[in-house]
């Protein structure tokens, strides 16, 4: 089962025009899907539990990634369409769906995506959101 169904988008396209943009193939679709899936875990794996989130299903998905991951499924799905039918829509939702990621990434916004277990983080052996970045206050010993 994908973590995305076909009515997941309906809010950013017509299920008519999904069917040319997929070439009724729902194969084709899924191949969108996971590569959706995999650019959108590029940006957030370091400090979310993306596989955790994206295991989920119908009403226990985050909405806010589901959403993120259609508008780029749709964005992948343009490329192997000749010609760009629709082509500047999908393209502003794809950009869209990457600015909101890049804050996701450097930290300005946080949505309730499952964190990494304390030492659970692949990678790191640290928890979630592993690296931090500010001023140590002064502890009192001088080294």
């Amino acid at each position: 089962m994908s973590f995305l169904s076909t009515d997941d988008y309906r809010v950013v396209t017509c299920p008519a025009d999904l069917e040319i943009i997929c070439q009724s193939s729902d194969e084709i679709r899924q191949q969108a899907e996971h590569t959706a899936m995999e650019e959108v875990a590029g940006y957030v794996r370091t400090r979310y539990d993306i596989d955790a989130a994206f295991a989920k299903s119908d009403v226990e998905r985050n909405p806010l990634l589901v959403q993120l991951t259609v508008c780029i499924a749709l964005w992948w799905l343009g490329q192997w369409l000749p010609g760009m039918m629709g082509g500047e829509m999908r393209q502003t939702l794809y950009d869209n769906a990457i600015s909101r990621l890049k804050d996701i990434q450097k930290g300005s916004f946080t949505p309730d995506f499952p964190e990494y277990p304390q030492g659970g983080d692949p990678g790191s052996g640290l928890g979630g959101n592993p690296i931090r970045y500010s001023s140590m206050k002064k502890s009192g010993y001088d080294w």
